[in-house]
């Protein structure tokens, strides 16, 4: 089973909303800002439908991007050696994609004290990351990476300054 989805607070409206048909992945707009959450085929065997999927799939959510973009979800690869401890998964669709719209890994791997978002007997990768445009990395205040119980991966946190419009909701005027 795959699927991808997008929450938000009730302020925060999301609108454009485009869904891929195999479910891979989703975007949507808010303010300006084109946030897609995505699930990249995995497994050695799997990396020509992996790069198809990044050439091709891809390119229905990524039309809409400008320089306020941010991709997340299960890359299930990686473009730097630092990032696993075992094989080393890479694609070099998802590097032109993160080149080509100047996209900036908001985790800073720590060579010391490495942190992963998967384990297993073959070793430890950071396969869920989120990548941010440039412009939005200066309003990032902070990212982590923590253990969720549902799944065998860890959640990855991005927390960064927005402006949200205050949606009031209630009665007006008084009795």
């Amino acid at each position: 089973m795959r699927g991808t989805a997008l929450m938000a607070r009730n302020e925060i409206i999301l609108s454009n909303i485009v869904n891929i048909p195999s479910g891979r992945a989703m975007a949507a707009t808010y303010n300006g800002l084109l946030i897609i959450n995505l699930y990249s085929p995995s497994g050695t065997a799997r990396r020509t439908d992996r790069e198809r999927f990044y050439t091709t799939e891809m390119t229905c959510v990524l039309q809409a991007a400008s320089h306020n973009v941010i991709i997340w979800g299960d890359f299930n690869c990686v473009l730097h050696s630092v990032n696993t401890t075992g094989t080393f998964l890479t694609s070099r669709a998802l590097m032109e994609i993160t080149r080509g719209l100047a996209l900036a890994d908001t985790w800073k791997q720590d060579p010391f004290r490495p942190n992963y978002t998967h384990y297993s007997p073959n070793g430890a990768i950071r396969i869920d990351r989120i990548y941010t445009s440039h412009t939005l990395l200066v309003r990032k205040t902070g990212t982590e990476i923590i253990p969720a119980a549902f799944t065998d991966h860890h959640a990855v946190v991005l927390r960064l300054r927005i402006n949200v419009s205050k949606v009031r909701r209630g009665r007006r005027g008084g009795r």
